[in-house]
């Protein structure tokens, strides 16, 4: 799956070469980044007591784009996400690898247009 997110938004990085140690109670279970935004914008404001927000503007574009018969079509994202034409986006495959950026995993100020082609290029390739 990929996901599109404004360009100017700040990116959750994951520090695998941090080593905790043994006694630690946190979860190791490892979480999507799409996921993980998600969970910050519906909780963060209620746990901050509205103090604290997190905009969470990120789509997930699922495989079901590619089979025109599914619920899922880039005219309904966009229906759902009009935003999605009005600002530069960054798109990047939202699996759980490293060093996106230098294997030319990230998509950078493009349009949605830009953006939609980039996906369609990489969606379900290894």
């Amino acid at each position: 799956k990929h996901f599109a997110q404004p360009s100017d938004s700040a990116t959750v990085r994951s520090q695998s070469n941090c080593k905790r140690p043994p006694t630690s109670t946190m979860s190791v279970k490892c979480i999507r980044e799409h996921t993980g935004k998600a969970l910050l914008h519906r909780w963060l404001s209620e746990f901050s007591g509205g103090t604290h927000n997190y905009p969470n503007p990120g789509v997930l574009v699922s495989p079901e784009v590619l089979d025109k018969t599914s619920g899922q079509t880039w005219d309904s994202i966009l229906d759902a996400n009009p935003w999605l034409k009005e600002t530069k986006l960054v798109a990047k495959p939202d699996q759980l690898i490293k060093r996106r950026g230098k294997a030319g995993l990230l998509a950078i100020n493009k349009t949605f247009d830009e953006a939609k082609d980039w996906i369609m290029e990489r969606m379900c390739k290894e």
